[in-house]
């Protein structure tokens, strides 16, 4: 879950304080796309009329000023009810203020991870940056600075979180929890947010017709007693049963289900017996 061009489509914006997308026409959609900017104060994704949105997105941005009309993705128009689902948005930036801009807009965000590395000098100042007005809703979210003196949001607006964790804590709907215990690498140069096991986002998000059926990576929701939170479902690996046979003073073990993935060891030790 980080921004890699080798692994689907994905488009770069080099210039310093522009947006590589900019989703400027009523009702728009992007979907399943991988975007960074990587100028400096690059925007990632902006929503700038109603009725627009993203889906399935991997958004990375440096966006370090102070405009809540702008951020690594944004809202923008005063009237704007964008909205993005099961994407991971990643502020790449030490000392950023904010990670996402939702303006005087009334956008919804559904099961979306918004993330600064951990191992940043200096963590964003907020998650959200909000202007004067507006009602931002979001559920099913993951929220992390990578430092817990931060706060989740800044500005005027009405926040409304439903089932979120923060490494932050002190916002009604948002639940504290460990950052590295959450996600597989929070460091800068790994960035992989899928969840890892024992992650206190697995079964506990709200499960209802406001969310997506699958995840960013296509996994059906939920895969457990109800939604995980943040864009990624959590699949249990696997459960590994072997065999031992004896035969004639020789003994033979055989797999009957698959190991989780990566690199897997099976030893075994017969006293009297050769093994295979």
């Amino acid at each position: 879950l980080a921004y890699d061009a080798s692994k689907g489509a994905a488009i770069r914006g080099t210039s310093a304080n522009t947006a590589t997308i900019n989703l400027a026409e009523a009702n728009s959609r992007i979907t399943q796309l991988q975007i960074t900017a990587t100028g400096s104060g690059g925007r990632g994704l902006g929503i700038t009329s109603a009725g627009s949105r993203g889906d399935f997105l991997i958004v990375e941005g440096k966006y370090s000023a102070t405009s809540a009309t702008l951020g690594v993705v944004y809202f923008s128009n005063s009237s704007t009810t964008g909205v993005v689902t099961n994407s991971v948005v990643i502020q790449r930036t030490s000392g950023a203020d904010h990670i996402v801009g939702t303006g005087a807009d009334s956008p919804s965000l559904f099961n979306n991870t918004f993330v600064a590395a951990d191992d940043l000098a200096t963590a964003p100042t907020s998650i959200f940056l909000s202007g004067a007005s507006g009602t931002v809703t979001t559920q099913n979210c993951a929220m992390f600075a990578g430092d817990s003196t931060k706060a989740i949001k800044a500005g005027s607006a009405t926040f409304n979180h439903t089932t979120g964790y923060s490494d932050i804590s002190g916002t009604s709907g948002v639940t504290q929890t460990t950052y590295a215990n959450a996600f597989q690498n929070v460091n800068a140069a790994t960035r992989d947010f899928r969840l890892k096991t024992g992650s206190a986002h697995i079964n506990t998000g709200t499960t209802d017709a406001t969310n997506a059926p699958v995840d960013i990576a296509g996994t059906a929701r939920p895969s457990g007693a109800s939604y995980d939170v943040g864009c990624w479902e959590f699949v249990a690996a696997s459960v590994f049963t072997a065999t031992a046979s004896l035969s004639g003073g020789s003994s033979s073990l055989s797999a009957t289900s698959p190991f989780s993935p990566g690199t897997n060891t099976v030893s075994a030790v017969l006293s009297g017996a050769s093994t295979t």
